[in-house]
């Protein structure tokens, strides 16, 4: 209950926020994530991470912003990590994987270059994932063989990002399509209120 209330304070400030902050491109991303206990997590979504066994530094989060709540683990897997989200009901949203900057492809990675130029006065990246959805079986397909065929349409980049626009640096994710094209900018009013490393 208390953690509810918490969160209700929470939302008021950064709609206040939010509201008196200048018209721009960017919008504007609030959430709050709140590590959990495994036996808080739905059935399903523990099957799912049990399918993709073994893994690390398993840890569980609840996701929560102004439209919806998910559930998150942030794992490791053969060196690679991961963030898996899933609904409260432990339908299986998306896959993150973390990569670096080389790992994109040469084409995309100059087009998103190109539109994080235009975007920002300056920039520092400083962190990249690349996002996959699809079906339970497709997604833990992927992450076992790391074969991206069925799910290479839905490819996405997320990049956070700390930039300057208009002479003020913020916290920034940009989204692009596998080609590299922007989707979304959003800036970020995150509140972690556990040690999210992993």
């Amino acid at each position: 209950m208390e953690r509810v209330k918490e969160w209700i304070r929470y939302a008021a400030l950064m709609m206040a926020i939010a509201a008196t902050m200048p018209l721009l491109s960017a919008q504007v991303k609030v959430e709050t994530e709140t590590q959990i206990d495994k036996g808080e997590v739905p059935d399903r979504a523990r099957q799912f991470i049990a399918r993709i066994a073994p893994t690390k530094n398993e840890n569980w989060y609840r996701e929560q912003n102004l439209k919806e709540v998910a559930i998150e683990v942030k794992l490791k897997k053969e060196g690679d990590r991961y963030s898996i989200k899933f609904t409260e009901e432990g339908e299986i949203l998306d896959v993150e994987k973390e990569i670096k900057w080389k790992q994109i492809p040469t084409e995309p990675r100059e087009e998103i270059e190109e539109e994080l130029e235009e975007m920002f006065d300056r920039y520092r990246i400083e962190k990249i994932q690349v996002q996959y959805r699809g079906s339970a079986q497709d997604l833990i397909t992927y992450i076992q063989t790391g074969k991206q065929r069925k799910v290479k349409k839905s490819m996405q980049y997320e990049i956070v990002v700390n930039g300057k626009r208009k002479g003020k640096y913020h916290l920034y994710e940009a989204t692009f399509d596998r080609e590299g094209d922007d989707e979304s900018l959003e800036r970020i009013l995150t509140r972690r209120t556990d040690n999210m490393e992993f």
